[in-house]
């Protein structure tokens, strides 16, 4: 049996806790974005399934490269909290309905330190 999906689906992604990622750019397609529309990043617990780990309001930017698009990027303090498996989920705001057609799977290792001999 195929499987229809009404989303799309990131390819997975990963990294070390405390890592800067590269930024999210995300153009809405096929609808007109309203003045006050927004997108929130949602980053989901794997092991908590409703569990928000993290939440980061997405800004409303217009170049040339993108047109009118949501950007947000995770920094290091953004990750450093984070270890495990998460689904991310791009969650667009607009006239009172909410829109989740993105999402995708980060996997974040924790860094490995060396230890000093006393």
């Amino acid at each position: 049996m195929e499987t229809t999906y009404f989303y799309n689906e990131l390819p997975a992604m990963e990294c070390f806790s405390g890592d800067t990622l590269p930024a999210f750019h995300i153009v809405p397609e096929g609808i007109t974005l309203a003045d006050n529309a927004r997108m929130t990043l949602l980053i989901e617990d794997h092991n908590a399934p409703g569990a928000v780990a993290l939440s980061k309001s997405m800004t409303v930017s217009e170049d040339t490269v993108y047109g009118k698009h949501f950007y947000a990027k995770l920094s290091s303090s953004d990750t450093s909290a984070l270890c495990g498996t998460y689904r991310l989920h791009f969650i667009l705001i607009q006239s009172g309905a909410e829109y989740e057609k993105l999402t995708g799977t980060l996997h974040v290792r924790q860094k490995v330190r060396a230890v000093s001999a006393s």
